[in-house]
């Protein structure tokens, strides 16, 4: 007679480890769903809600770095369920705390085959991007305000800057060896404590800092329109404050305005340059100068193959550029022909803003027809700016 309330408790045991999960207490989680999937075997060890069980005890023991566990529970999962989606996130996700990125990729690949909802399928495919990167010695993450930082408010100010960094979708960078374990943060804003959170959760160590340019978006400080009001985003102001020694690279004609605007002291700013090289282990970053945005914006070029280009250009379209004159629109148009044109067409270019839909672009895409890097004249450049202004597909 015990037979048929079988699953209504193996379901009672579920709900009772998602509420273990919610709280963090992941071990307790562990013994919640593992008797709920002795529960369920009784009644059938194919059981429909098993696999589901099973993805949630994996992420468990991805929570707790127990990974090979992790991997068992995965690898069960996409047994009973192979066309699932999520049985191969949760192999993948394993096998990246294992370090086998290789195998993580084709998990990866495979849990995109398998139709994973439209909400999912772009965390997904970047998970891939991040791994393919790391195969080869990269560590990369890309981190947009508004949904991987900067989207649970724990203060006051973070209820008033949230809002903010939602609406603008800047993007802040992590850069780094995946061997070594040292990183740099490009652009950080918003909301350091995530930031740091994703970095120490990954075991990587912050060695210093990249600004591309100076403008709150990208360092912290006071946004436009709020001066004199308190209002102060979270930036490399923080950072320094935390660690004394910590080093912040920044072109040098963007220097003066980091000591004013983020109270960042000499012995912090390390000045950049055209072609000022920072190595990270394995990787080498590479400055080139893109003024626009301000004068002094600079570009992070990464192993020769992928440019993180702040403000200069987003997919499809230029960078902000109200309220520049004329000289300072023939600058831009310098930075761009002098930093942007001598690179490959498969250069990838990751914009210091989500725009059009688009993560990131090419040099390829954006030297085509519709494309925002067209080959124009300087006075022509200048003279559709002047029109554009802040309408920048041209």
């Amino acid at each position: 007679m015990t037979l048929p309330s079988t699953p209504n408790a193996a379901t009672g045991e579920k709900l009772l480890g998602n509420e273990a999960f919610k709280r963090k207490k992941f071990q307790d989680a562990v013994e919640r769903y593992s008797e709920a999937i002795n529960l369920y075997t009784k009644v059938d060890s194919k059981h429909i809600d098993i696999p589901a069980v099973l993805a949630n005890r994996a992420m468990c023991h991805i929570k707790t770095k127990s990974y090979e566990l992790a991997l068992q529970d995965s690898d069960v999962c996409c047994n009973l369920k192979p066309t699932w989606f999520k049985g191969y996130y949760r192999r993948a996700e394993a096998y990246l705390g294992l370090g086998d990125y290789e195998n993580a990729e084709k998990a990866f690949a495979e849990a995109l085959t398998n139709q994973p909802p439209s909400n999912f399928e772009a965390l997904v495919l970047r998970k891939l991007e991040e791994t393919t990167f790391a195969k080869d010695g990269l560590y990369f993450r890309q981190l947009l305000s508004g949904r991987d930082i900067a989207v649970v408010p724990e203060s006051a100010a973070d209820n008033f800057t949230f809002p903010i960094a939602k609406k603008a979708q800047s993007y802040s960078y992590v850069i780094g060896d995946v061997t070594n374990k040292e990183c740099m943060l490009v652009d950080p804003s918003w909301d350091l404590e995530s930031i740091k959170n994703i970095v120490k959760n990954d075991g990587m160590k912050v060695t210093g800092v990249i600004i591309t340019s100076c403008h709150p978006h990208h360092c912290g400080g006071v946004p436009k329109g709020e001066e004199g009001t308190g209002t102060f985003v979270q930036g490399v102001t923080d950072l320094v404050s935390d660690d004394e020694l910590l080093p912040v690279y920044i072109h040098e004609l963007d220097a003066g305005l980091l000591k004013e605007r983020n109270f960042i002291q000499d012995e912090n700013i390390v000045i950049t340059k055209q072609d000022y090289e920072i190595n990270i282990g394995s990787v080498c970053l590479k400055v080139l100068h893109l003024p626009g945005p301000s004068e002094g914006s600079q570009g992070v070029l990464i192993n020769n193959s992928y440019l993180l280009c702040g403000d200069i250009v987003f997919p499809g379209e230029l960078g902000p550029c109200k309220g520049l004159d004329e000289n300072q629109l023939s600058t831009m148009y310098s930075g761009i022909v002098a930093g942007l044109f001598t690179l490959p067409f498969e250069t990838v270019l990751y914009p210091g803003h989500y725009r059009n839909g688009k993560e990131c672009t090419t040099i390829g895409d954006e030297r085509q027809a519709g494309g925002c890097l067209i080959n124009r004249s300087e006075q022509e450049f200048v003279q559709v700016m002047k029109v554009a202004k802040n309408v920048l597909n041209y």
